[in-house]
């Protein structure tokens, strides 16, 4: 047996074999209530407020490169449709609000200038947006590699035979950076790359015409965007805070509602971070500066409205760290087969 094939048995037993406690709560009122220590400081009116808004964003369509060769490919995959679509399909999924592009020309030109001419500007048009995402292409690269056909015989004395193959290859490497409205600032940027393959019995010569290259082109370009889907998506993440404390004392279990629910497209089962913010003082200059620290995770149970949600903390000692007007995100992660493909891709 393979060490590979024994290690994904290993790993998709302890993913699988885990089970942790209950996120079904019966009945609140079987809980007990416990008092909170508030946070110092203390989130403000208007923190709370814009924890049930959903930011809304435009995305641009992705800008092809000024090399010929390259553009020509792009155009021929149709890569720039398919990756900016890619990217509206992840950011609706984090719970954004998605500004249609013909509402949100005359921003879109503003912040392609700056970006072009390197400054940070100023928009002053129509309010249709707190953020704008431009992505770019920067290059495409395909391969062909012939291999040749070769016999073999095996333990038994078979005659084997391995037909002559062509392997293709495709590279997509891009960005894409969100800009902050009406400031114009870029406050993120985040890279794009992927590879993508196939191989094909072959007579003794590869196809190198780049239209035979599109769909791994496409494939690239899809894979770009998905595998760094939660850099962007937890940029975005709804940010909630800590509204009560409840106890179940027979199964010593902590429960937490916050006030983020369905209208954030909060679900059952979702991963959340609890962070604590602290005032701290400089000793040198004596300047204050908020410190943030994550002081627990939990998990969204089935209790849930549209503004609000209870989550499990599992681990007591963090639990009890937990303060009224502590904040919450939502965290988003790959799944676990993703994982997995990419632990064996570093084998």
């Amino acid at each position: 047996m393979k060490i590979q094939h024994i290690i994904f048995l290993s790993l998709t037993a302890l993913l699988l074999g885990g089970c942790g406690p209950s996120l079904n709560i019966k009945n609140l009122d079987d809980l007990t209530p416990e008092q909170l220590e508030k946070a110092d400081p203390a989130p403000t009116p208007s923190e709370i407020s814009d924890s049930s808004n959903k930011p809304k964003i435009v995305i641009a369509d992705f800008l092809e490169p000024a090399d010929v060769h390259i553009k020509k490919l792009s155009l021929l995959s149709g890569l720039a449709r398919e990756m900016t679509g890619n990217t509206e399909k992840y950011l609706s999924d984090a719970g954004v609000t998605l500004i249609a592009r013909e509402e949100a020309a005359s921003l879109l030109n503003e912040v392609q200038l700056s970006e072009m001419q390197g400054k940070v500007g100023q928009y002053n048009g129509p309010s249709v947006a707190q953020y704008v995402i431009i992505g770019r292409i920067n290059s495409i690269t395909t391969s062909s590699d012939f291999t040749e056909g070769s016999t073999y015989k095996n333990k038994k004395g078979e005659i084997i035979r391995i037909s002559p193959e062509c392997n293709y290859k495709a590279n997509v490497t891009g960005r894409l950076r969100i800009y902050l409205v009406p400031e114009l600032r870029m406050v993120k940027t985040i890279p794009l790359e992927q590879d993508s393959s196939s191989r094909e019995d072959s007579r003794g010569s590869c196809n190198k015409h780049p239209a035979s290259f599109t769909n791994l082109i496409r494939e690239a370009g899809d894979q770009a965007v998905k595998s760094s889907r939660i850099l962007f998506q937890n940029f975005f993440t709804p940010k909630g805070y800590i509204l009560e404390k409840r106890l179940d004392q027979k199964k010593a279990l902590s429960f937490f509602k916050i006030n983020l629910g369905s209208n954030r497209d909060l679900k059952q089962g979702a991963q959340v971070e609890v962070y604590n913010k602290t005032s701290e003082t400089n000793p040198l200059t004596g300047k204050v500066s908020l410190e943030e620290r994550k002081i627990a995770t939990g998990y969204v149970t089935n209790q849930m409205g549209e503004k609000y949600a209870w989550i499990l903390i599992e681990d007591l000692e963090k639990a009890n760290r937990v303060k009224l007007g502590n904040y919450v995100t939502m965290k988003f992660k790959k799944g676990w087969g993703e994982n997995v493909g990419e632990f064996f891709d570093g084998l």
